[in-house]
């Protein structure tokens, strides 16, 4: 397992930089569709990320379920990631305080795929059906 982990260390800042290179091409299109705003794009030059999600923030109004289910019947798969703090049963019973703005925006986030295999065909066509989706949806 070491030798095998050692092999796939050597292939990461390759990865995290085609990673990058997707995500340029998710914010460069994905700026063309309303309804979609793209959280975390501070870049600093002493920072390297990893790029190992990209979270997208529907408009208010917008349900996620069904925008999920409609992207899935696409053959996308979508997730969740960043639940509120006050979601986790370790916080619950000692959590009094409301939290509008970090539900607000939980609610809204999806995770969009990301993996360094992924061609621009398929980054394409992930906007493209997430354009199509909220269209409909707007309906």
């Amino acid at each position: 397992n070491a030798a095998l982990g050692q092999v796939q260390l050597g292939k990461l800042p390759g990865k995290n930089y085609r990673r990058r290179e997707i995500v340029i091409r998710y914010r460069r299109n994905l700026a063309l569709i309303r309804d979609i705003e793209i959280p975390f794009t501070v870049e600093r030059e002493d920072i390297l990320s990893s790029y190992h999600i990209f979270p997208v923030l529907l408009a208010p109004g917008i349900d996620r379920e069904q925008i999920m289910i409609l992207l899935r019947e696409c053959g996308i798969q979508t997730s969740i990631h960043y639940r509120p703090i006050t979601t986790f049963s370790a916080y619950r019973p000692d959590w009094s305080a409301p939290l509008p703005v970090t539900d607000s925006i939980a609610d809204r986030l999806i995770t969009l795929p990301l993996y360094p295999s992924m061609l621009e065909s398929q980054i394409d066509f992930v906007v493209e059906s997430l354009d199509t989706v909220l269209r409909q949806f707007k309906k």
